[in-house]
């Protein structure tokens, strides 16, 4: 009987597809500088899996990823597109079974994109009415003296 892991290919991107989606993500309203945020890059190039890029007005040299938690990676992007998809329904354990990297790896960036997430987050900012409704959560017994 086959397995996920074993199947992998059909589950897991492309590394062209998944830069195409991550770039299309990433530079969303145009390529701009990380450091200054200035739109008006020059194209360096294609090092390894990432485009490179100048920025004329700072000097600033950076990649597709630089400053997310991608910026260093080593694994293809297509898994890390698929432990990114799959943080919250599968363990670390099951992750690196199906993609038969060690459990420290997926450990590794599911830290890294959690705390990323964690970091860049904007707080909501709620208008009009909101309505909350209580709720009264019994872990159990343990600790309550019983009185009878």
């Amino acid at each position: 009987m086959e397995t996920i892991a074993d199947n992998m290919d059909k589950f897991v991107m492309t590394e062209d597809d998944a830069l195409r989606i991550f770039r299309s993500i990433r530079w969303a309203n145009g390529i701009y500088c990380p450091k200054c945020k200035s739109f008006h890059v020059h194209g360096k190039g294609v090092r390894g899996k990432s485009a490179r890029y100048q920025c004329p007005k700072c000097g600033n040299n950076f990649s597709d990823f630089t400053d997310t938690p991608f910026e260093y990676s080593k694994i293809s992007f297509g898994k890390i597109l698929y432990i990114f998809v799959h943080i919250n329904t599968k363990s670390i354990s099951q992750l690196a079974k199906e993609l038969k990297l060690h459990r420290n790896t997926i450990g590794r960036y599911h830290k890294r994109i959690r705390e990323y997430l964690l970091k860049n987050h904007d707080q909501p900012t709620f208008n009009g009415e909101i309505e909350i409704d209580e709720a009264y959560i019994i872990a159990g017994e343990k600790g309550i003296k019983k009185t009878q």
